[in-house]
């Protein structure tokens, strides 16, 4: 059957593995701001570090925070999709920028006898079995503890971005309606369609299916892609390849790639890609180095093929099914991405996810010209795939502009620790001596040089300006083998600026903050991810093959925090700064340049 046909076929055939057991009608109306559930002494138990459920199936809860989800009883749904049946576990993670989880009971009461007969909760202590025998489905959220509310007083720009504990919990339960919290909400034809979408790509072939997803910004193409993935893992056991094209705000890349990585089980919260980034060999990371399609549209494009080939060579012969997720950004320029991808790619199946006539959420405002510049038949025309579907989309308001999260996922890149789920936000990164990156040395660990990616600057034979370029400023550590680099300077102050040849050869590694060059010595200091035995483990294959360490820059912007530490200095610290009022000082009066206060100086 194609795709096109499964998603338009009746639902007359019986309940598969594929499709939940019975969703919440009440959910599929509209969106869900709070739980519509009671607390008693009946269905409801505190521990020190947990909180026990009971529920029936009229009850949906809505928590945010973070919690280990654990099903004791019974089965439920997540965000009236994804079905966890008992004595599954799954660590959850929320920030405010993103809609928290809708977690409802689906199974009908069945008696604790016919239930030891199927063996249901034959795995389970008999303690935890006479748990609240009056409910159909009872869970447990558990504490989490990750470090994260700490990122508010670390870089107080972000302190609305995570839940602060103001109790004995690391999670919250949202009882009464708040100022833009809505939770995830799919309509009764999306929920259709993203099953008919996992039945298709779980269903076994010889060629594997592969979906990309296309609309305008704030249409919830992440959301979409992310949920057809978790649906996908948590049906079988398969993997399923995700690439991620969409540079601007991505859970899957590193900041400032775009990459396609594997996934084995799904993630109901936040993910963390940096978590098995270097672990997992069939993840594939190109080091864009900007926040944008547009800004180096070139080497986007030649990013977009690497990967593309990468999957083709590597992952479509594994029979991995493949999601594609693609910038927000469907006219001009964008257009035109969207063209060369779907060529590159030749989908199973384009899903549009159109922004007319959409489900618009709080204070969601659409551009006023924004229909009629983008017409449905215009935005799809030329695109090269098997089938295509369209889906309404759902809009909800940006609750944390894009400068922030491009904040935040440097920050928590930065600070995350060994650990799946760790973060350290108390000790500051200035605390911790640099790593040391030695060049213009023939030795297999030293740095090639600096690649520009292109910039359009007279930086090559300026020993000076090679230092702005490179100090205080966030780059790519890569590797490239040794034959496919081409020498742009000659200068012994500082690193060498060197071309990657082929940059199909680069191997990203992670990413670096340049705190400064030591010209003198010859070595450069970099602050890398707190995962230093990853990167050592990933890196040593390549330096013995004649590979070596190159920087790549891109955009470059270091975190503000990371650098500066005002919360460090006392309230009558002197630390030098600019006026234009003239101040005393010894010998005489110092007047501020005139230059100053022009308002058009920048």
């Amino acid at each position: 059957m194609s795709a096109y046909a499964a998603l338009r076929a009746q639902d007359v055939r019986p309940k598969s593995p594929f499709e939940p057991p019975s969703p919440q009608s009440s959910l599929l109306e509209g969106f869900s701001s709070h739980s519509n559930f009671t607390r008693t002494l009946e269905n409801t138990i505190y521990t020190s570090t947990s909180i026990f459920l009971g529920l029936d199936t009229t009850n949906h809860i809505v928590a945010v925070g973070a919690y280990e989800l654990l099903v004791h009883r019974g089965r439920i749904l997540v965000n009236n999709l994804h079905e966890i049946k008992e004595g599954a576990v799954h660590p959850i993670v929320l920030c405010y920028s993103q809609s928290p989880l809708v977690i409802c009971a689906t199974q009908e009461y069945t008696s604790r006898a016919e239930r030891s007969k199927t063996g249901e909760n034959g795995h389970l202590e008999p303690k935890v079995n006479g748990l609240m025998p009056k409910f159909t489905t009872v869970i447990e959220l558990r504490n989490l503890s990750t470090g994260l509310p700490a990122l508010a007083q670390y870089c107080p720009l972000l302190k609305t971005m995570y839940y602060r504990p103001t109790s004995t919990y690391t999670f919250k339960l949202v009882m009464e309606p708040e100022d833009n919290l809505f939770a995830v909400f799919y309509t009764a034809h999306t929920i259709k369609s993203i099953n008919a979408l996992t039945k298709l790509s779980t269903t076994p072939t010889s060629t594997p299916e592969s979906v990309v997803v296309i609309g305008s910004k704030n249409c919830g193409k992440s959301t979409l892609g992310k949920s057809l993935l978790n649906n996908i893992t948590n049906t079988i056991n398969n993997p399923v390849a995700y690439m991620d094209l969409d540079p601007s705000n991505s859970e899957f890349s590193i900041p400032g790639t775009i990459s396609v990585t594997v996934h084995s089980e799904p993630t109901f919260g936040l993910h963390f890609c940096q978590t098995n980034a270097l672990k997992e060999r069939r993840n594939k990371f190109c080091y864009y180095g900007f926040n944008s399609a547009g800004d180096l549209p070139e080497h986007y494009m030649k990013c977009c093929r690497i990967l593309v080939e990468f999957y083709t060579l590597y992952l479509f012969p594994q029979g991995i099914p493949l999601i594609v997720n693609t910038p927000g950004w469907v006219r001009g320029l964008g257009k035109d991405f969207l063209l060369e991808i779907t060529s590159l790619i030749n989908p199973s199946l384009v899903v549009y996810l159109t922004h007319n006539d959409t489900i618009s959420v709080g204070d969601f405002e659409a551009e006023e010209f924004e229909s009629q510049d983008n017409p449905d038949d215009e935005v799809i025309s030329g695109l090269t795939c098997k089938n295509l579907i369209t889906l309404k989309a759902t809009r909800i308001a940006p609750k944390v502009t894009p400068s922030l999260i491009k904040l935040h996922n440097r920050l928590t890149y930065f600070h995350h620790i060994e650990s799946a789920l760790k973060f350290d936000f108390v000790k500051h990164i200035l605390f911790t001596p640099p790593t040391k990156l030695y060049f213009n040395r023939n030795s297999p660990e030293s740095l090639a040089g600096i690649c520009d990616l292109g910039f359009d600057l007279d930086i090559a034979n300026s020993p000076e300006h090679i230092l702005q370029f490179t100090e205080t400023s966030l780059m790519g550590l890569c590797l490239v083998p040794t034959a496919n680099t081409k020498m742009r300077s000659n200068n012994n102050l500082g690193p060498q600026v060197i071309e990657c040849v082929h940059p199909e050869k680069v191997v990203f590694v992670c990413l670096c903050m340049v705190h400064s060059v030591n010209t003198r010595d010859g070595y450069i200091n970099v602050y890398l991810p707190c995962f230093p035995q990853q990167i050592s483990e990933f890196t040593s294959p390549y330096l013995e093959n004649g590979y070596r360490f190159v920087l790549i820059r891109g955009e470059g912007e270091i975190p503000p925090v990371e650098i500066l530490m005002p919360q460090l200095l006392s309230d009558d610290a002197a630390i030098p700064y600019a006026t234009v009022e003239p101040k005393m000082r010894i010998g005489g009066i110092w007047k501020a340049r005139k230059n100053l206060g022009r308002k058009n100086q920048k």
